[in-house]
C-alpha cells in the first residue's frame, strides 16, 4: 500500500509582512537610483555592481582616481568642496541603503502561510466545506456571521477585507485551542 505524500497547502497569506517589505524594497531602490544618479555626477557608475556593499569606499577610490591629478596636493575634503560635491548627502544615501536589509536582487519571499501535516490539510479543508455549506444556505435564509464565528468557539474567524467567513489560521495550526 502507498504511502499518501504530504503536500502542504496555502491556508493564508502574511499581507502585512508583504506590505511592509515592499514598501522597504522600494525605499531602497529609490535610494540606490538617487545615490548613483547623484555620484554619477563626479564618478562613473556604470559597473554599479562594484559598489555592492562599498558605496562608501568604491566612490571615495574612484573619485580620487579621477581628481588626485588634477589637484594633487589638496586633501580629498578640499577636493569636494572644488567640485562641489555634497559628501553630507552622499553618506546619508549610503546610510538610508544600508539600513533597509534586503537585497534587491534577489527575489521576493514567499509570504504564504502553508499547512505542515496531513491533519492541518484535513482540518482546512473540512473547515472550508462547513463555509461553503454556510454560504449556500445564506442564499435561502437569514445568516448571521458574527453569531456563526463565536459559537464555532475559533474555528472560523471573519474576513473584513472579503467579508466572508474564512477558517480561523491559528485554529487549522493548533496553536491555541479552546475547549
Amino acid at each position: 500500500m502507498k504511502k499518501k505524500q504530504f503536500i502542504p497547502q496555502i491556508i493564508g497569506h502574511r499581507k502585512g509582512l508583504e506590505k511592509e517589505y515592499t514598501m522597504n524594497l522600494q525605499a531602497k531602490i529609490n535610494a540606490l537610483d538617487e545615490f548613483y544618479q547623484y555620484v554619477g555626477k563626479y564618478v562613473s557608475v556604470e559597473d554599479k555592481n562594484a559598489f555592492n556593499g562599498k558605496f562608501y569606499e568604491t566612490f571615495i577610490e574612484r573619485f580620487s582616481d579621477k581628481y588626485a591629478k588634477d589637484y594633487p596636493h589638496i586633501s580629498i575634503n578640499k577636493m569636494f568642496e572644488l567640485v562641489e560635491l555634497n559628501i553630507g548627502k552622499v553618506n546619508a544615501l549610503i546610510e538610508t541603503i544600508n539600513a533597509i536589509s534586503i537585497d534587491v536582487d534577489s527575489p521576493a519571499p514567499d509570504f504564504n502561510i502553508y499547512t505542515e501535516n496531513e491533519e492541518q490539510n484535513k482540518l482546512h479543508e473540512y473547515l472550508t466545506s462547513i463555509i461553503q455549506n454556510i454560504n449556500e444556505l445564506s442564499k435561502t435564509r437569514n445568516v448571521y456571521p458574527a453569531q456563526l464565528v463565536h459559537g464555532m468557539n475559533g474555528m472560523v474567524q471573519y474576513d473584513f477585507t472579503t467579508n466572508k467567513i474564512v477558517p480561523s489560521i491559528s485554529f487549522v495550526k493548533q496553536e491555541r485551542q479552546r475547549f
